[in-house]
């Protein structure tokens, strides 16, 4: 059975898991656009099949030719939901009409700053759902995607939750040894204030001068908070930072993995986000995790942290202060991370994926 699957555009955590899966399952990937320019990623070469394609954009909607492709190559298709190529994946749902999975990230969780956008949304998935919820399949991101496919009339014995997963490289430093001893050790041979760590590109639903306006209320000598990333936020967020708040810019590679290895605490103060691969990361290291509700990732905070309202400043005040109070929670809880992530790696999900897949029938 071939599988096209077809993605918005090149993204480094799914290249991984499509090179893993591709051990499993006879696949070939359609990127519908290439990596955006806002995007400091490097494309990778592919181990497996792929077709790269450049849309054309019109106002918030991109347009993929699809003209050259002789889609009778492929026994059904995976096709990730994505609203800003959904005119283009509506064409492909007509093509693969009875023989294709959907693969939703969406939620319906509120944008503040866009008035209306629950109504509209509603709107928009009203007039395309007849088409695309007739898939045969639906691969969800996490239980919030879930709950909105039910509550829009998806069968619930259609849904399959996939465990969102990226590979994480072990520094050094870590290899054949226990992060959350090392973190321990690090505490405890030089004292000082907690660490706080968010990572991730700076635009305004991440949500990083909610964080900042919180830390802001901690003593130099209590905590410092630590935003890694670029975007167009950056300036804004530096002008309203206190001495306690550092700017190390874009990290990658070995230099982002010993952030977090420095890091005490794991903040993701976003305000939606479909899943957000750096909380697997943060945890792999060894890290507890305060995690808004409005991310999928909340599926993972399990004892192992908190989850809060980003909209509350007191909520994530308290949870703050409990690490503060209590560092030795850091270490409890770090603990439990590492157990919980070991169900979100790269080889489980790509197996996970591939059972589905090499299904006879949908």
């Amino acid at each position: 059975m071939k599988t096209l699957i077809v993605q918005n555009y090149w993204t480094p955590y799914r290249h991984d898991l499509f090179t893993e899966l591709s051990k499993y399952s006879d696949i070939e990937v359609l990127y519908l656009d290439s990596v955006g320019a806002d995007r400091n990623w490097e494309k990778e070469e592919t181990l497996f099949p792929s077709i790269q394609l450049k849309a054309r954009k019109k106002g918030p909607f991109a347009f993929s030719d699809l003209s050259g492709i002789d889609f009778s190559r492929y026994d059904r298709a995976v096709i990730l939901e994505h609203l800003e190529n959904i005119f283009t994946i509506r064409k492909l749902a007509r093509i693969f009409k009875g023989r294709f999975i959907l693969w939703c990230g969406m939620s319906k969780d509120a944008h503040p700053d866009k008035p209306g956008y629950d109504f509209l949304l509603d709107c928009f998935k009203a007039w395309y759902r007849r088409r695309l919820y007739q898939a045969n399949m639906f691969f969800s991101y996490c239980g919030m995607t879930s709950e909105m496919l039910i509550e829009w009339g998806v069968p619930e014995e259609k849904i399959h939750i996939i465990h969102q997963a990226s590979s994480i490289r072990e520094i050094p430093e870590i290899v054949g040894k226990d992060p959350v001893k090392l973190h321990r050790q690090s505490r405890e041979a030089k004292p000082g204030p907690l660490r706080i760590l968010s990572l991730g590109y700076l635009r305004k639903e991440k949500n990083n001068d909610f964080l900042i306006k919180v830390c802001n209320r901690f003593k130099s000598d209590e905590l410092e908070l630590v935003v890694a990333g670029s975007g167009p936020e950056l300036e804004d967020l530096q002008q309203m930072a206190g001495d306690n708040v550092l700017f190390p810019g874009y990290l990658e590679g070995e230099d982002k993995f010993r952030e977090y290895l420095k890091a005490d605490v794991f903040v993701l103060p976003t305000i939606r986000d479909p899943w957000a691969l750096v909380v697997n990361e943060a945890m792999y290291y060894g890290l507890p995790v305060i995690c808004s509700n409005r991310a999928g990732a909340r599926d993972v905070v399990l004892g192992n942290g908190f989850i809060i309202n980003p909209f509350d400043e007191e909520d994530l005040y308290l949870a703050l202060k409990e690490f503060v109070n209590r560092p030795e929670l850091c270490w409890k809880m770090g603990r439990r991370s590492r157990e919980i992530v070991q169900d979100y790696t790269v080889p489980f999900t790509a197996k996970q994926m591939s059972e589905y897949l090499n299904q006879e029938n949908l």
